[in-house]
């Protein structure tokens, strides 16, 4: 999905989260329940939300080899088909507790 695709749907959705809480307050509806449908609407806001950012990653594959550190990392197995891909680990998956790169083989 394209930035712009994914921003008119966001926006457009937040028009409907909008006019969800004034028919709720209109017709007197729970709190519980109105809560529950904005909840759900903002679930749909941040999926759209994260594909967009996940489309603009692109494929990830960096090609037949990747210099880091100093060091060439080279395709293994697969063939072309095979993609040399960069990963980010969270902090909480790094023993120093610090964002550290990793490669692996696709």
């Amino acid at each position: 999905m394209k930035e712009e695709q994914a921003i008119f749907k966001v926006q457009a959705r937040s028009e409907e989260m909008v006019e969800l809480i004034r028919h709720a307050a209109e017709v007197d509806r729970a709190i519980g329940a109105a809560a529950e449908d904005l909840w759900r609407q903002m679930l749909e806001v941040n999926r759209l939300l994260l594909q967009s950012f996940v489309d603009a990653q692109g494929s990830g594959d960096v090609g037949p080899t990747l210099e880091q550190d100093g060091r060439t990392w080279r395709r293994v197995g697969g063939g072309a088909s095979a993609a040399l891909r960069v990963g980010l680990r969270r902090p909480c998956d790094s023993p120093d507790g610090v964002w550290d790169a990793r490669v692996a083989e696709a």
